[in-house]
């Protein structure tokens, strides 16, 4: 379960530390020394059940890794709420507010317990990048990753749901 291997990583001793990113995930990928002084340039914080995280529409400025819990990724769309998906331990969100300063394009909320993230925002991830450029492109090379992760995966989906759409006229033969 990933929830014990992100204990088992945070520490030394088994007990999660307060100021350290997961060995996994995106960040994962980055070298311990850079994930250390990252680490050191944002917060860490328990944000209780049922909390917004991201605010659909309001701007937002920041990423978070999430370190324990889970979040659910939603959006308003024509009157309904779609829930797009879940957030799991190692993962990212809101890796667009380290680039770009826009409103949140969804809801982050977190589900059923408290969660425990590590959030930096755009000025202090400028500043990081700015000051170590080195260290600053391998995170801009991480998150762009999983940006393109996310767009090939929605492009899956709508195809998928195009090609559904499609095939349901077919079947009708209008």
């Amino acid at each position: 379960m990933q929830t014990d291997r992100l204990v088992r990583t945070m520490s030394d001793s088994g007990s999660p530390s307060e100021n350290q990113l997961p060995d996994f995930g995106p960040v994962g990928e980055l070298q311990e020394e850079v994930r250390e002084r990252l680490a050191a340039r944002g917060r860490f914080e328990t944000v209780p059940a049922g909390h917004a995280v991201i605010t659909q529409g309001q701007p937002h400025g920041s990423f978070s890794v999430l370190l324990s819990g889970r979040l659910r990724v939603s959006v308003h769309a024509h009157g309904d709420l779609v829930i797009l998906g879940e957030v799991k331990p190692g993962e990212t969100v809101g890796e667009m507010g380290a680039i770009d300063r826009y409103n949140a394009s969804a809801d982050v909320v977190v589900v059923d317990h408290p969660a425990r993230l590590w959030t930096i925002e755009n000025d202090e991830f400028n500043e990081f990048a700015e000051g170590d450029p080195a260290r600053g492109y391998q995170v801009l090379k991480m998150l762009a990753r999983e940006l393109c992760h996310m767009l090939r995966s929605n492009s899956e989906s709508m195809l998928r749901r195009e090609e559904t759409v499609r095939d349901h006229y077919r079947d009708n033969d209008y």
